[in-house]
């Protein structure tokens, strides 16, 4: 778990994001949060920093939910990307599933370390 400066804490996940904007694009959720999340895709997609709808793979379920963020940082190079998105919009339970998944990875984690 990590607060730095974002202010909520982080929590390491192994998820994924399928498509953004309605385009197939594959990208590794590297850490949840209330407030956002951070993204590392295979390739420099992300130049709009406006906002964006985003298919997550909802923990623990067969299934991808809808969410809309905003760009809130973004570093390029070495043929990938990675972004840190701000949610605008995500359904309610969903965030409740990834927020128990995160805490639950986070604590095996800490438990068998």
């Amino acid at each position: 778990m990590d607060m730095e400066r974002r202010g909520m804490p982080r929590f390491p996940v192994n998820l994924t994001v399928s498509r953004v904007n309605q385009q197939e694009l594959f990208g590794k959720i590297k850490d949840f949060s209330r407030a956002g999340m951070r993204v590392i895709f295979d390739t420099p997609v992300l130049n709009d920093k406006s906002d964006i709808q985003i298919e997550i793979q909802r923990p623990d379920y067969n299934e991808q939910i809808l969410a809309t963020a905003s760009v809130a940082w973004e570093k390029s190079g070495e043929g990938k990307c990675e972004v840190g998105l701000r949610f605008k919009s995500i359904p309610v339970q969903a965030k409740a599933d990834f927020l128990e998944y995160s805490y639950r990875e986070w604590l095996k984690s800490k438990l068998y370390h």
